[in-house]
C-alpha cells in the first residue's frame, strides 16, 4: 500500500478527497476508543469530523488542521461542563431542540427514540443529563459540517 500525504490544501481540493466517505463518530472528548479506525479512515482519504482527543491529536497533526474538521468540547472542558449541567446552567441550542422535535415526529420512522432522547434531557440522574455532552457539542458539530461542505463542494 502506498501512503501519500498531500501537504498542499489546493492540491487536495483539486484532487478531491480520495474517498466519498465522511467519517463521523461523535462522543465526549476524553472518551475516545477508536483511534485505529480513525487512522484507517485518514489513510483512505475520508473526511474526518471529530473531537480532539486520543489518536485524533496525532491524526490532525499529520493530515493538517485544514483537513480535520474539529468540533466539540476538549477533554479538559468536560468536567466543568458536566458540573454546569448538574447545576442547571446548560441551555440547549434551538437547532438541537428542533432536531429532537423532528425525531419525535417520526422523521426517522416509527422506532421509539424517546428513551435515547430522554437521556439527553434533564440536568442529572442515572440515564439523564447528557453524560456524553451531545447537546453541548451539537452547535459546533453543525458548524464543522458546514466548514467541511464549503471546503469540499
Amino acid at each position: 500500500m502506498k501512503v501519500e500525504k498531500i501537504d498542499n490544501m489546493e492540491e487536495r481540493k483539486r484532487s478531491g478527497p480520495k474517498s466519498s466517505f465522511q467519517y463521523i463518530y461523535a462522543h465526549a472528548a476524553g472518551m475516545e476508543a477508536s483511534g485505529t479506525s480513525n487512522m484507517k479512515f485518514a489513510l483512505n482519504g475520508c473526511l474526518i469530523i471529530r473531537t480532539l482527543d486520543g489518536a485524533n491529536v496525532e491524526i490532525r497533526e499529520e493530515i493538517g488542521e485544514e483537513n480535520f474538521f474539529l468540533f466539540g468540547a476538549t477533554a479538559d472542558d468536560v468536567p466543568r461542563l458536566r458540573k454546569e449541567r448538574d447545576n442547571g446552567l446548560f441551555k440547549p441550542d434551538p437547532r438541537f431542540e428542533e432536531a429532537k422535535k423532528f425525531i419525535r415526529s417520526g422523521g426517522f420512522g416509527s422506532y421509539d427514540y424517546n428513551p435515547l432522547l430522554e437521556s439527553l434531557e434533564g440536568n442529572s440522574g442515572y440515564g439523564r443529563g447528557d453524560y456524553f455532552l451531545v447537546c453541548h457539542d451539537f452547535p459546533s458539530y453543525v458548524d464543522a459540517q458546514e466548514r467541511e461542505y464549503k471546503t469540499y463542494r
